[in-house]
């Protein structure tokens, strides 16, 4: 919630609940953006914040076919989660345009991260 403040956004409430009641519950591990859809690049700052430290999902998926998530527009913004976070190491893209771009940016991320051991990519 503090990063919704510090970004001057609404903290989406279904988001909260849905980790805390059934994320966290079950353990699931994977971190799907489509489940919180529609997304808005305004809510996706929070999120990306958060997953930058984050030491509970091991595994991002992320669907570039969705209007309701910006995700092309945001990619690099996402790739930048792998600058600090050390805890995920797996990430499974789909249906993504101009995708060696996309990979180029984010190994320059996976780069200038040491503490990450190592990371698996899906789909690309």
């Amino acid at each position: 919630m503090m990063l919704c403040d510090l970004e001057g956004v609404p903290c989406r409430e279904d988001i909260i609940w849905d980790i805390q009641n059934v994320v966290d519950k079950n353990r699931y591990k994977t971190f799907t953006f489509d489940r919180f859809l529609p997304l808005s690049e305004k809510d996706l700052r929070p999120i990306l914040g958060a997953l930058s430290f984050n030491q509970y999902f091991e595994q991002l998926v992320l669907d570039g076919s969705s209007d309701d998530f910006p995700v092309e527009k945001e990619f690099n913004s996402i790739a930048n989660i792998f600058r600090t976070n050390r805890r995920i190491f797996s990430l499974q893209l789909s249906h993504f345009k101009n995708i060696d771009e996309k990979l180029a940016n984010l190994f320059s991320q996976l780069q200038q991260n040491p503490s990450l051991s190592a990371i698996h990519l899906d789909d690309c």
